[in-house]
């Protein structure tokens, strides 16, 4: 999410790293109530769409944008890691009650992630949209628009598919997977109009 908006890490990574550890200890307590277990996920973004607008002064709008990316990219990285891991064989139902296949889809995951974060950086790639005050104005033109649309209709869509799912792991995954997947590229699209945008 930082490396994607240009956030320089020198100056924030003890807040990100205070947080990440806030956030495996929010994600371990909500998994332990089955009521809410499956939307573990769905309340950490919320929480982080507030501890981002609080502790990094990112508007709430473009806050809900910058945690919407970094949600859908994880879920996105998941998905394919999962679906990778069943190309070799191992059965899906084997993948959600083995620990250790859990670790290292996780472990995966995070380290596609990274990569990704570092290709995006050594390229200098990136969206320089997001302003770092609680001030500014926000205009909700058809870009921004665009943007909130694509990123909130991607969540409730994923959202809906995990209710209406329920007990049903695997068609989820296909269903948030490719819906997320989907939505990558028309939100890289608006991202770098937005950018252009904003430098006329």
């Amino acid at each position: 999410m930082f490396a994607l908006f240009r956030f320089p890490l020198r100056g924030i990574l003890t807040q990100i790293v205070i947080i990440a550890f806030m956030m495996s200890h929010f994600s371990y307590i909500t998994r332990h109530y089955t009521e809410i277990n499956s939307y573990s996920s769905y309340l950490q973004l919320v929480l982080l769409i507030i501890v981002t607008w609080a502790v990094f002064r990112v508007p709430p709008f473009y806050s809900f944008i910058m945690n919407g990316a970094g949600f859908i990219s994880l879920f996105a990285a998941q998905g394919i890691t999962i679906f990778l891991i069943v190309l070799t064989g191992t059965p899906f139902a084997h993948i959600t009650k083995d620990p250790e296949i859990i670790f290292a889809t996780q472990l995966l995951s995070g380290i596609i992630l990274v990569a990704v974060s570092r290709f995006i950086v050594i390229k200098n790639w990136g969206f320089d949209y997001v302003p770092a005050s609680h001030r500014v104005y926000i205009e909700f033109n058809r870009t921004n628009s665009a943007l909130f649309a694509v990123i909130a209709s991607s969540i409730v869509i994923a959202l809906v598919a995990g209710i209406a799912l329920k007990g049903n792991l695997e068609k989820y995954i296909v269903v948030a997977g490719t819906t997320f997947l989907c939505s990558i590229p028309v939100f890289l699209y608006y991202s770098r109009r937005k950018d252009v945008e904003d430098a006329r």
